[in-house]
């Protein structure tokens, strides 16, 4: 560790802070595009989308920080270190405040995992009832392969009109 350990574990504590205010706001995002999907309102599932990507932007600035900072102090740049290093900055000031902010963090963060794994599930079922809803129009197998891997048609009647079907 090096003598500016001070000013950055304050300013660490700060990324930290914000981190956890972030997340907190990935959280509530999450939670409304859930309510979204269960209405089906697609207004509402865009405009959660969006705010869901600037969440992540920022979390991933805010994470250059954290690491340009943990490098700083003379350790890695991965996130596995930051227990590590909070606990030894957290030992050098006498306190536990910054091993505790970043546990809470990680621990809002994997609720946002959940929540986002969750709502990615219910995006899958809905997917798979559209496409077999749409095959049985169309009189074919169902199918849950909208595209195939090189981004065509997986299956030659798919192409027929619905006129046709």
């Amino acid at each position: 560790m090096t003598q500016s350990a001070n000013p950055l574990r304050a300013e660490l504590e700060s990324v930290i802070g914000e981190c956890v205010n972030c997340a907190l706001g990935l959280n509530d995002t999450l939670i409304e595009e859930r309510d979204a999907l269960k209405r089906q309102d697609s207004a509402a599932i865009m405009d959660a989308a969006a705010r869901k990507q600037r969440c992540i932007e920022q979390l991933e600035q805010l994470d250059a920080r954290r690491a340009d900072l943990t490098e700083a102090c003379g350790y890695g740049r991965s996130p596995g270190e930051m227990q590590t290093v909070a606990r030894d900055l957290d030992a050098a000031s006498g306190e536990n405040h910054l091993l505790n902010c970043w546990n809470h963090f990680m621990e809002i963060a994997h609720k946002c995992f959940d929540l986002n794994s969750a709502n990615g599930a219910i995006i899958r079922v809905r997917k798979t009832q559209i496409t077999n809803s749409l095959a049985t129009i169309r009189g074919g197998a169902t199918d849950d392969q909208t595209y195939g891997p090189a981004g065509t048609e997986p299956q030659a009647e798919r192409a027929r009109s619905l006129a046709q079907a």
